[in-house]
């Protein structure tokens, strides 16, 4: 197997099926028509085609990767503990 492009550093466990997708997308594929395309081309033809069917999960998917996902609020009280360190960090002149 070919070196890791971006290996793990340190504790990070190593992401082998992260690797073994992205060659996968990356490899091409014989049309019948004998044109050759990324894989990764078919999959994103595929999940553009669920999400003009209809699939709500598809075209959110696709809302997600072209614009972003929406920022979610965060809930919750401080419980002073940021307060704490916020004054240390002035105080210590940070």
């Amino acid at each position: 197997m070919a070196a890791r492009i971006n290996p793990s550093k340190g504790s990070k466990p190593d992401k082998l099926m992260r690797q073994a997708l992205l060659l996968e997308l990356g490899a091409e594929h014989t049309m019948p028509d004998g044109v050759k395309v990324k894989k990764l081309r078919l999959v994103a033809k595929a999940l553009v085609t669920q999400a003009i069917d209809g699939d709500v999960a598809a075209i959110k998917e696709i809302n997600d990767r072209v614009d972003g996902k929406v920022p979610q609020a965060v809930q919750g009280t401080v419980d002073g503990t940021l307060s704490v360190i916020i004054k240390k960090m002035v105080d210590e002149g940070e």
